[in-house]
């Protein structure tokens, strides 16, 4: 008997037998689902090693290593899985600082250990340019993934700077993934991008290039969005005002209402966890901040007529609390790690007392003159406003690190010296002022859902807040060396870039004068300052000269007003 006659007649028993198994109809393929997993991180500033750098154990529930450990767990439940991030990733950390600022040549960690993880697409931050374009073009360029982005435009163009979009096939599926940035980056960013890049409205750039994904041939469309959810479930507008002119920072709502083709939004920017929202049948999460969670979207598509129909869409986020972090990302990691600790470990100063920032949003206390008397005296300027960035810093007495400097201005900011009215002075503490609840004897003090770094306080100048007052009428005794301030007398004022460019609604700083802008990260100011200084002491910047009223308003855990007995 001929070979092939013997393999026909094995293959006909086994078929007989069932081993083997029927041919699978026309029908029974239909039948088939395929699911695919997007998973997504967002906000992860800089976070790789458990660690924020300031003097925790390093064994913190956060950063990409403990994410790479769940990444991994989802791909072995579901082999079929695209890998994205929302942005604000190149920013946030001693990490990033010293591989932006000191080791410039060294190959980028964050985007290192993006490489080994896989990603597929990353959507630019507002964050990815606090160290200039030029930072991020070395970022784009290392990486093995795209850089997304379908509303940044060539200055004065519409020429888009960086890929609006990418068609991923998993299992046969097509993928449209689509990449937007918050408009905020024409305001916090000025110095960087003005006369090179715009920032065009999210919603405009969906509608054009939408049409262009379904037409590409796909069979859902995935956006990956550095912007908050905005209105009706939170402030559309919080980083600058609805007057200036900038289209929506937190759009991600209206995009869901406006671009009903869009199967699933994968946020980020607010640093919220969002397990899963549907709007208007859009399907949302996001995965919180430096690396606390990984945000799951699971896609399910059967074959229908030829073509994958989704018929199903969930979501959900996984904490990374008690996931031991991936020993890969680990070792690609260390050398870039133990040098930023060989970093922040440097002795720079001694300190004659321990200082807190406790209680910062209620009572003047030396540890804000610091920052700002660094700040005066870097700028020149008569008057100096700080932010409370981190009412729980703290230095040590004694032995004073980068670290420990490091850990009272967290952000990338640089110092400006900008000339303002008396008016200009006043409004602008009025608008601080107004994040105080208005005074109820037993009440909260702040409202939680207002962070701390919107309210500022400005030293070399003496005033009250009466919370007793109405919001625009709550300074009183605004004076400058012994004199009642005028509204047309002027003053200079070091403040950091942010503000300077109306961050936060201080629209009235927009409007002054800006004088000087080409000065160092606040940050590096404080820690070269403080080096020279070589001892630091209360007494050597502390001037009280604001207070709260009622006088003894503030109950004992400084988040309520007093009790009236």
């Amino acid at each position: 008997m001929a070979v092939h006659q013997r393999c026909k007649l094995l293959v006909g028993a086994l078929l007989v037998l069932g081993v083997l198994g029927a041919p699978v109809s026309a029908d029974e393929r239909n039948d088939k689902a395929v699911q695919v997993s997007v998973l997504g991180t967002t906000d992860v500033h800089g976070h790789i090693y458990p660690t924020n750098y300031y003097h925790d154990a390093g064994d913190e529930a956060l950063g990409v290593a403990r994410v790479q450990t769940l990444i991994k767990q989802e791909r072995t439940r579901n082999p079929n899985v695209l890998l994205v991030d929302s942005g604000d990733c190149l920013q946030g950390t001693p990490l990033t600082y010293y591989h932006a600022r000191i080791a410039t040549h060294a190959p980028n960690p964050m985007v290192a250990a993006y490489n080994l993880m896989g990603f597929d697409a990353f959507a630019i931050g507002n964050h990815e340019y606090n160290y200039g374009i030029s930072y991020l073009e070395k970022a784009r360029r290392e990486s093995r993934y795209p850089f997304l982005s379908a509303n940044i435009y060539h200055h004065g163009t519409d020429k888009l700077v960086y890929r609006p979009w990418i068609i991923k096939t998993v299992d046969q599926v097509r993928i449209g993934v689509i990449g937007f940035t918050t408009p905020g980056v024409a305001v916090w960013d000025r110095k960087h991008v003005s006369g090179k890049q715009d920032f065009g409205d999210i919603v405009v750039a969906a509608k054009r290039e939408i049409p262009r994904v379904k037409a590409a041939g796909v069979d859902a469309i995935v956006v990956i969005i550095h912007s908050g959810l905005g209105a009706p479930y939170d402030s559309t507008f919080s980083g600058y005002a609805a007057d200036e002119g900038i289209p929506e920072e937190n759009a991600c709502a209206h995009l869901a209402e406006a671009c009903p083709d869009i199967d699933a939004i994968l946020l980020g920017h607010s640093h919220k966890d969002l397990p899963k929202l549907l709007h208007h049948g859009v399907l949302l999460t996001q995965a919180k901040k430096w690396g606390e969670r990984l945000a799951v979207v699971d896609l399910t598509f059967k074959k229908v007529d030829d073509r994958w129909r989704l018929t199903g869409k969930d979501a959900r986020t996984l904490s990374t609390e008690g996931v031991p972090p991936d020993e890969a990302i680990l070792a690609a990691s260390r050398q870039a790690h133990e040098a930023t600790l060989r970093y922040v470990r440097t002795p720079i100063a001694r300190s004659s007392v321990a200082w807190t920032g406790i209680g910062a949003r209620t009572q003047d206390i030396p540890l804000m003159d610091l920052i700002s008397e660094v700040q005066r005296e870097a700028a020149q300027a008569q008057l100096s406003a700080v932010s409370v960035f981190n009412s729980n810093a703290h230095l040590p007495k004694g032995r004073i690190t980068v670290a420990d400097l490091a850990a009272l201005y967290v952000y990338e900011n640089t110092l400006t010296r900008i000339r303002l009215t008396g008016q200009q002075l006043r409004d602008y503490l009025e608008f601080s002022a107004s994040f105080y609840k208005p005074y109820a004897p037993g009440g909260l003090i702040f409202d939680d859902s207002q962070p701390a770094y919107n309210q500022d306080l400005v030293a070399g100048v003496d005033y009250t807040i009466d919370v007793r007052q109405p919001v625009g009428s709550r300074i009183v005794g605004l004076r400058y060396q012994g004199q009642d301030v005028m509204p047309k007398q002027a003053f200079t004022m070091a403040v950091n870039s942010y503000r300077q460019n109306g961050g936060g609604g201080y629209t009235m700083l927009k409007q002054a004068t800006l004088e000087k802008s080409d000065f160092p990260e606040i940050r590096e100011l404080l820690i070269e300052q403080v080096k020279r200084w070589r001892t630091i002491s209360p007494e050597k910047v502390f001037k009280a000269n604001w207070r709260l009223l009622p006088a003894d308003g503030v109950a004992s855990d400084g988040r309520h007003y007093q009790a009236v007995n």
